[in-house]
């Protein structure tokens, strides 16, 4: 019996992305002083620096077995997250299938790391042929978690620096869509570090993207790290540097920790750091107004045009 399945990712708002070819990567100082970074070299024929660079990313999954019985079989599926993930699973085509399950989803929560045994199939006439297929989806992130209430966060920078806050709620210019309403983007020069404003569990990174622009098509290209905190809400530190995440998956994070250096990858218009918070709300993530700690343990909210201090 061959089990065919049709996988449907809903996975965060910043995609992740991985190719395992290997390439070329040129650096060269450009007429404004600054350093370059393309896949090709220098249109002009100027001296480069050449590395080659597995374009690798890495990107857990949720992988899904199955183990025959003599009742029918047992569907698993192996979170590879270092964080909960929702999951939701539904059997299709199905012949001999006993229980009432098939076209019904069964959601469950995974787990983080871990093989859980997520759907029992049972023949509905034990010795005849029993078949079906099935279609799933899963979401980072248990769902409907509670925020923590008066939650102070950390600036996402170094105590003393200040940075132009360029994009907040409710100004929108690229945030509109609900998982990115109350993100906030930080103008600041490349190679910044970038430090967590509040400790969890690293659960996703990209690190490899080296290019960016202002068309949507750029989204994927943005380097990234993705934390989950205790209360399962999960920050976003986007746009990062080249080869600067300095954390990997299943790394406890504490704030105020150097996690990256700032950089303009993906869909950017210019050199930023993009955070927000959110959390799962049933396959879809929704944004959380963030406030941070100010002088004297004060209550700040990021306000457009303004400049926030890390204190």
């Amino acid at each position: 019996m061959m089990v065919i399945f049709r996988l449907t990712l809903l996975l965060l708002a910043l995609a992740l992305t991985a190719s395992a070819a290997a390439q070329s990567v040129y650096r060269y100082r450009g007429d404004d002083g600054r350093w370059h970074y393309s896949d090709k070299p220098p249109p002009d024929g100027r001296q480069a620096q050449v590395s080659v660079i597995e374009r690798i990313n890495l990107d857990p999954q949720v992988v899904i077995s199955r183990e025959t019985n003599k009742r029918g079989a047992t569907i698993f599926a192996e979170n590879e997250f270092h964080g909960p993930v929702e999951f939701e699973i539904k059997l299709i085509d199905t012949r001999n299938v006993g229980g009432g399950l098939s076209g019904v989803p069964q959601r469950v929560v995974l787990p983080p790391a871990q093989k859980t045994p997520v759907l029992d199939v049972v023949a509905a006439r034990l010795g005849d042929p029993l078949a079906f297929r099935y279609e799933y989806k899963y979401m980072l992130g248990e769902p409907d978690v509670k925020h923590k209430s008066g939650y102070l966060y950390g600036v996402p920078y170094a105590v003393g620096q200040r940075f132009l806050v360029s994009q907040a709620y409710p100004t929108a210019i690229t945030h509109t869509e609900p998982y990115s309403r109350y993100a906030i983007d930080f103008a600041m020069p490349e190679g910044t570090a970038v430090h967590a404003a509040r400790a969890g569990t690293v659960v996703a990174i990209a690190f490899r993207s080296f290019s960016g622009g202002a068309e949507a098509a750029n989204a994927p290209k943005a380097n990234m790290v993705r934390i989950v905190h205790d209360d399962g809400t999960m920050a976003t530190y986007a746009h990062l540097a080249l080869d600067s995440v300095r954390v990997r998956p299943g790394d406890q994070v504490e704030r105020g920790e150097f996690i990256a250096s700032s950089g303009n990858t993906g869909f950017s218009t210019g050199p930023h750091l993009h955070f927000a918070v959110d959390r799962n709300v049933g396959f879809s993530l929704e944004s959380i107004p963030v406030i941070f700690r100010g002088a004297r343990g004060t209550p700040v909210r990021a306000e457009s045009g303004t400049w926030l201090q890390s204190y």
